[in-house]
């Protein structure tokens, strides 16, 4: 018997049967509230784990980014205090500061300031004039904040951008002179920092990258031949065989019996010229299907289909180049393509 039961005796008379009633009701009322009071005490545990983990989790998302954006701005620092042991880019670490950092515009850039001064302090001038046009880009004031602390700000942005062009780091020094504002005619170091960028884009197969920098070249070295070969090449990432799929599973005599064993896809570029396009690149999707199905005679046969994107295929545009020079080009594999942008004079 639980120790916490009452006994309560049987009853002999009519009084003594109503008392017993009474307080087999307040027993009945003891317990009820015994459990309230239990399920009540259980609900607030969890209720306070839970508030406990809410607050938890608030402080987490109020704190991280500050943690986050103390630890980037330690990367940007070890980037110019340890030249020999970068492991990530420039650029990389740069963005990394502005995206985690949920302080104001303002500070931010006050730390790039800072940072930047460092850098030139340390004659690193690429990584000090990328860091400083980032200040510039937000408020022109810092034009004459450099000036007066550091030096000319165009002059310090022309020999960053120079000395990024001289470590092969393209993107910083496209960002640079971008920035530059001064008197020297830099255009052609502009063109060819955005053309190398181009080259190292398509080595590291960022394509739509590549296009971004080609398109602001205009008519500039190999870059006709780079701008084809790219649309030609983004065109090859078909692999989608539902729609030879669907026309093969309706010539069926009975499309519930299809079984596919493989879908294999491919693209086929070719140089075509008329006089409604002039010289274009027509690109067919080719699908062949190895499957098998039931014949009208009940038999199942093993079959292989072939299909093509026919009339609907894609036309890419020649633009500048000539319908021999065009077929040299999209043959060219991706080695091939970079060699010949990379000696063209």
């Amino acid at each position: 018997m639980n120790e916490n039961e009452k006994i309560v005796a049987q009853p002999e008379s009519g009084n003594d049967k109503e008392a017993y009633l009474a307080a087999m009701r307040q027993l009945e009322q003891e317990k009820k509230d015994a459990k309230k009071a239990k399920k009540k005490k259980r609900r607030k545990k969890v209720l306070i784990a839970f508030l406990v983990i809410i607050i938890g989790f608030i402080a987490f998302m109020v704190i991280s980014p500050s943690i986050f954006a103390g630890d980037s701005i330690g990367n940007i620092k070890d980037y110019i205090n340890n030249p020999e042991g970068r492991t990530s880019s420039l650029e990389y670490v740069v963005n990394e500061y502005i995206g985690y950092d949920f302080h104001s515009e303002e500070k931010e850039v006050k730390n790039l300031f800072k940072l930047g001064k460092q850098a030139i302090e340390a004659e690193d001038y690429a990584t000090g004039a990328y860091l400083l046009k980032h200040c510039i880009a937000f408020s022109e004031e810092y034009k004459e904040k450099i000036s007066n602390d550091i030096g000319d700000a165009d002059e310090i942005l022309l020999k960053g951008a120079r000395a990024a062009v001289k470590a092969e780091d393209y993107g910083v020094a496209a960002g640079i002179y971008a920035a530059y504002k001064g008197s020297e005619n830099i255009k052609n170091e502009y063109n060819e920092a955005c053309y190398q960028l181009a080259i190292s884009y398509i080595a590291d197969k960022k394509y739509a990258d590549a296009s971004v920098s080609l398109n602001m070249l205009g008519d500039y070295k190999y870059t006709k031949q780079l701008k084809l070969w790219l649309d030609v090449e983004k065109c090859k990432d078909f692999n989608d065989p539902s729609k030879a799929r669907s026309e093969l599973v309706s010539r069926l005599k009975d499309p519930s019996s299809y079984q596919e064993t493989s879908a294999t896809c491919w693209v086929s570029p070719m140089v075509r010229e008329d006089k409604t396009n002039g010289v274009y690149v027509k690109i067919v999707n080719y699908v062949s299907i190895k499957y098998s199905a039931t014949n009208s005679f009940g038999g199942r046969i093993s079959d292989s289909y072939y299909w093509n994107s026919g009339d609907v295929s894609v036309k890419v545009k020649v633009e500048g180049l000539s319908k021999s020079e065009a077929d040299s080009v999209i043959k060219l594999k991706q080695k091939d393509i970079i060699e010949k942008a990379k000696n063209y004079k």
